[in-house]
């Protein structure tokens, strides 16, 4: 810290002289919790019968999809009543869920670990699990998945997408192209060669927004990291395609981080609220996040507290690394939820969209 703030002064200095001017650095956000106090509730880690519980994504306003090793939860956060949405066949265990698709009529699931994973369908009514796909070799990181078209596309963090027919199959390549960045099925990045959509073939310009910083982009919108290099920037550029409509964000662009649907951003903290990075792409967003939404420009840092008994058990994610009490990633593709341990065996759980509000309108 002593030597980045030397760096600071050294910068600070050479901008006086040169004449040049500096945008003034972004506050600190303010706390999550007083920007969508309606977004957060508890839910139990666990329930007789079923035993250790993680949140998964949010059904519906009410309801959140709780996962067991046993069975599929849905638990109503107002009546905090449960119901059994969905049971694997016999002798069947479900794993940890690393992404989820909650659609009109179904849940995609897929689970397991970093290795070894499988895909799951679930009525959203409820019903019993149909497996779609089994022992899909070494999943990495899902980044995101949707279902569309009669078939389950998933993606991962280095561009890469596979696809399975609802009726259920053989694992495929959904494309062949090399990719930076997917946010938004079917458009993927490619640095100085634009987004295209890999169904149809269009392709979109992003000369306007440059190729560098980490620059990553949809459809419509591109988040990239602020002028100084990717580690020492301590603000987040979005901005339109064409360049305009920039706004800057107080944060980190991280390997990790989430822009879902070009709407709801997911970044590291900035210096300012936490000293260290810490999001893992395994899961683990670390300590302090920040989070954006575009549409109505509201900033707000998650801050997850220390766990207050000196005995409570570090957090473990799926390849063995240990981390304090953390901001962990519940796999919604279709939103936002994370979690952290709160006392009284229970989890603090945020969600976007709010669920407090109902349904959000729509924005471009």
């Amino acid at each position: 810290m002593r030597f980045r703030r030397s760096m600071a002064v050294v910068i600070a200095l050479v901008s006086g002289l040169c004449g040049c001017s500096q945008p003034d650095p972004l506050p600190v956000p303010e706390p999550a919790g007083q920007v969508w106090p309606g977004a957060f509730f508890e839910v139990p880690q666990e329930i007789k019968g079923f035993g250790d519980l993680t949140p998964v994504a949010m059904l519906d306003a009410r309801e959140v999809l709780l996962r067991s090793r046993t069975a599929m939860l849905a638990y109503d956060r107002r009546s905090r009543r449960h119901r059994i949405l969905a049971e694997p066949p016999a002798d069947g265990l479900f794993g940890e869920v690393l992404s989820a698709f909650v659609g009109d009529r179904e849940v995609v699931l897929m689970e397991g670990d970093a290795e070894i994973s499988a895909l799951w369908s679930i009525p959203r009514a409820g019903g019993p699990a149909r497996l779609l796909a089994a022992s899909i070799p070494e999943p990495g990181t899902v980044a995101g998945m949707v279902a569309d078209g009669g078939k389950v596309v998933w993606w991962k963090y280095d561009g890469t997408s596979r696809e399975v027919p609802l009726s259920g199959g053989e694992p495929r390549d959904s494309h062949h192209q090399e990719l930076d960045y997917i946010s938004r099925w079917p458009w993927g990045h490619r640095g100085e060669d634009g987004v295209v959509n890999l169904v149809t073939g269009e392709k979109r310009d992003t000369q306007a927004v440059g190729y560098g910083h980490d620059v990553r982009c949809g459809p419509e919108w591109c988040v990239s990291a602020g002028e100084d290099s990717r580690y020492e920037s301590q603000e987040v550029v979005v901005q339109r395609l064409d360049g305009s409509d920039r706004r800057r964000v107080p944060g980190k662009i991280m390997h990790g981080g989430l822009f879902v649907g070009e709407r709801y951003g997911v970044f590291d903290a900035p210096e300012a609220a936490r000293d260290q990075s810490m999001i893992d792409p395994g899961g683990i967003w670390g300590d302090a996040v920040v989070v954006y939404d575009r549409c109505t420009g509201k900033t707000g840092l998650l801050d997850a507290p220390e766990p207050s008994e000196p005995s409570e058990p570090e957090v473990q994610d799926a390849r063995s690394r240990r981390y304090p009490n953390v901001i962990r990633n519940g796999g919604d593709s279709s939103g936002i939820l994370m979690y952290w341990k709160a006392p009284g065996d229970r989890y603090t759980v945020f969600a976007l969209p709010d669920p407090s509000v109902g349904k959000e309108a729509a924005c471009t």
